[in-house]
């Protein structure tokens, strides 16, 4: 099984999450190492909904972590959680991210999967 690599970003860290009172959750990209093709995209949190339909177009076309990481992403804005998970998988983070630490596994599924709520959802291919 080849190695990927995992960027992880979370909504503690972003300022409209903050001012929603909305905090908890992250996103978390998956893309291949060689390539940097992004493979899977986790968004536990909120607005999870509206936000992976740009995860399911990255897949889709091929995109890599870095073609994400280089789209403008409005602020502040949720999104800007994405941009920023994706900038991690090649190391480019420019927020500040706090003391906590996420456990980052990746595995292939499929299909696109709606969670147990409304705030979960995750596609890999």
């Amino acid at each position: 099984m080849a190695v990927n690599d995992v960027g992880t970003f979370p909504f503690t860290a972003n300022s409209r999450a903050k001012t929603n009172l909305d905090t908890e959750g992250m996103v978390k990209f998956i893309s291949e190492k060689e390539t940097d093709r992004v493979l899977g995209v986790h968004i536990i949190g909120p607005n999870a909904g509206e936000m992976i339909a740009e995860a399911v177009l990255a897949i889709e076309y091929g995109a890599s972590s870095e073609d994400i990481g280089r789209t403008s992403h409005a602020h502040p804005t949720l999104s800007e959680v994405f941009k920023e998970a994706a900038m991690a998988t090649y190391s480019k983070v420019f927020s500040v991210v706090g003391s906590k630490r996420f456990l980052t596994l990746g595995y292939p599924l499929l299909k696109c999967l709606g969670g147990k709520s409304h705030r979960e959802y995750q596609c890999l291919v």
